[in-house]
């Protein structure tokens, strides 16, 4: 049986602005001619409301799999001589404006996963090497050959696999978590007042199937792409990513109504970045939609700047929401181009410079400031006394391992960095160990507060954000990587053929009557537990009135 998801249905207004909230009239005494003095009445009101973030890792993509490519020279598929698989493989990087002229060296050959470089780093999958990479920047040294790392030239093949799906297996493991968790959002009564997901494609196509797919009287809703949210390897890592490069909206929708169906075909709602993608065009595209709409950045990773984009433009057009139904979100022009322009200084916790925007497009004779204030205690008693007024936005969110261990999980990666005796290890060369699993689900919890002083003219909107102190908890878990890859049949990986088949470079079971192991693991009894309220001491936020959403 599955779960009814309820969603709470948004306005795409500036009302934000308007909301009522406590307020109080008082009197400023204004100069005028001669000795007289004009009583002047000023109106201030105050709200705060609590964003609810459940933070859910996309499922297993088509480059993740990767990670199992095989591990001996003899097992490499005859198919790397191949002169059209070639032409596939390289043909993202011909399109790609950042990687201009950049090939690959198949003189090299492609090795086997395990293969070590010239300073004895392993590769994590299959690897090949580059030719025709741009200089490392002044300072840095030079380029090294047949070595991992983005000062390096040899890749992952997995790091050319451009805007992975997911795997077919995980589709169907991202409907049975879609069922689990929306059993428990409809146990606590959580209504979703957003689904969103990265530019990504397997972290739109996993918000679909775990939110949308199915999910009764929702086939018409979409999910919304949301900037700054995209994935980044971990620094040192790779110099090529083209994984994390997102293609257009318009090939997504028809790359997921393929895989899932035509009812699928425009459940990938673009309208909050520019909706161009990967390839010299799209780039020229995206400057120039940024430059004449004020859109937001397609393929961005900045979880400062997200933050920004959480309080100062998505809030305001879920703010007042209404049961007539939904209307297109868009992005403010002048608050996104802010955004966008802004530097970290700016934008970081308990940063005094902070951003002043005049005008907003949907409020010409407002000005709008914005700061992060430092990280708050999750156990305050603030949060119960919002949610008890109901001023309560749950947004359901998929997202990316590199930002969730760095924005979530920094406790338990410090914690594995000082028993190794190494650095962070989320900035270097070899992936760590902690991370969360595909499909699991975490809360991180914002308190955004706005003041509003004075009236129609003149009106001054100062937005403050904090996030929640220490690591998220989790919500709800789910199989991990290696149950879910401990015996991969060819049904498994249906999906993952473009833009090059990935089976040949995996060991590839011969199917077997019922479900897949990778199927097995989603099926199985507990499979996506429920781990939440975290603890007694934290109590539980959910279940109270709803009064921004009668």
């Amino acid at each position: 049986m599955i779960a009814r998801i309820v969603f709470v249905a948004f306005l795409g207004t500036r009302a934000f602005l308007d909301v009522e909230g406590t307020s109080q009239m008082f009197k400023v005494a204004s100069g005028v001619s001669g000795n007289q003095e004009e009583d002047r009445e000023i109106e201030e009101s105050e709200q705060t409301f609590l964003v609810r973030m459940l933070w859910v890792r996309h499922g297993l993509s088509c480059a993740n799999v990767l990670d199992d490519c095989v591990e001996s020279s003899e097992e490499i598929p005859p198919i790397v001589n191949d002169t059209r698989w070639r032409d596939s493989v390289e043909a993202p990087l011909r399109l790609s404006r950042e990687h201009k002229g950049v090939g690959v060296e198949w003189e090299w050959g492609v090795k086997p996963r395990g293969w070590s470089d010239l300073r004895g780093d392993q590769s994590a999958d299959c690897a090949l090497r580059l030719k025709g990479l741009a200089p490392q920047a002044a300072g840095l040294g030079e380029r090294k050959a047949e070595t991992l790392g983005n000062d390096g030239d040899v890749i992952r093949l997995h790091d050319l696999f451009q805007d992975p799906s997911l795997t077919s297996c995980s589709a169907h493991q991202s409907r049975r978590a879609g069922e689990a968790l929306g059993s428990f959002l409809e146990a606590k009564s959580w209504g979703l007042d957003l689904v969103g997901s990265s530019t990504l494609l397997r972290a739109a196509q996993t918000s679909y199937h775990m939110f949308i797919e199915g999910q009764s009287g929702q086939q018409d809703r979409s999910v919304v792409q949301l900037p700054y949210i995209d994935e980044r390897a971990p620094a040192a890592m790779t110099a090529v990513q083209l994984d994390n490069s997102p293609s257009s909206v318009a090939e997504q929708q028809r790359r997921l109504a393929a895989h899932t169906g035509p009812e699928a075909e425009r459940s990938v709602d673009g309208s909050f970045v520019v909706t161009s993608g990967h390839g010299l065009a799209s780039n020229l595209a995206d400057k120039v939609l940024r430059r004449t709409k004020g859109a937001y950045p397609r393929g961005a990773h900045d979880f400062d700047k997200f933050k920004a984009f959480v309080a100062l433009d998505l809030l305001p057009q879920l703010a007042n929401a209404s049961r007539d139904g939904p209307r297109k979100l868009s992005a403010d022009g002048a608050v996104a181009k802010a955004i966008e322009g802004a530097s970290q200084v700016d934008l970081g916790p308990g940063s005094a410079a902070g951003l002043s925007i005049q005008p907003t497009s949907g409020q010409p004779n407002v000005l709008l400031n914005y700061r992060q204030s430092v990280a708050f205690d999750p156990a305050s008693s603030e949060l119960a006394r919002v949610e008890s007024e109901g001023r309560v936005l749950t947004l359901a969110i998929v997202g990316h391992g590199a930002m969730i261990r760095k924005h979530c999980l920094a406790g338990a990666t410090r914690a594995e960095a000082s028993a190794s005796g190494a650095g962070m290890s989320a900035e270097g060369r070899v992936e760590p160990q902690i991370r969360a699993n595909n499909n699991a689900v975490y809360e991180k919890l914002f308190l955004v507060r706005r003041l509003t002083r004075g009236k129609e003219v003149g009106k001054e909107v100062s937005v403050t954000l904090s996030e929640a102190a220490g690591d998220c908890p989790v919500v709800m878990d789910a199989p991990s990587r290696a149950d879910s890859m401990k015996r991969t049949e060819a049904r498994d990986l249906q999906s993952c053929d473009k833009p090059f088949d990935v089976k040949p470079f995996l060991r590839v079971a011969q199917p077997r009557e019922g479900p897949s192991a990778c199927e097995a693991a989603a099926d199985a009894r507990g499979s996506f537990p429920i781990l939440y309220p975290p603890s007694p001491m934290r109590g539980d936020l959910g279940g109270g009135p709803n009064l921004l959403f009668p």
